[in-house]
């Protein structure tokens, strides 16, 4: 029995290494680069924008319709809609600002 417990410990090790030290060092590393704030591509802001313009309606009277859905979910399920578009909405103003500055 201890045999199996000094050889899991010797395998544990390494990783309890690289996700208590290498890995936060990796993230802390990522964190630092800028192209993550950068605006996202326009094709994908206007094919979202295009997207949600065509299904928020029609899912919104899904949720006005449906018996089933408490009031939780129908507000639950109405707030997904508005924070749908509010991301697209940031990722408008983003491109804008970005258009603005060059």
């Amino acid at each position: 029995m201890r045999a199996v417990y000094a050889r899991n410990r010797s395998i544990l090790r390494p990783v309890l290494l690289l996700v208590l030290v290498v890995l936060p060092l990796c993230l802390g590393a990522a964190c630092t680069s800028t192209k993550w704030m950068q605006a996202p591509a326009p094709a994908w802001v206007q094919s979202a924008r295009a997207t949600h313009d065509v299904i928020a309606p029609r899912f919104r009277a899904y949720i006005d319709a449906d018996v089933t859905l408490s009031v939780e979910e129908r507000v639950d399920l109405h707030n997904l809609l508005a924070d749908w578009n509010l991301n697209i909405q940031v990722s408008e103003q983003a491109i804008a600002e970005l258009g603005a500055g060059q």
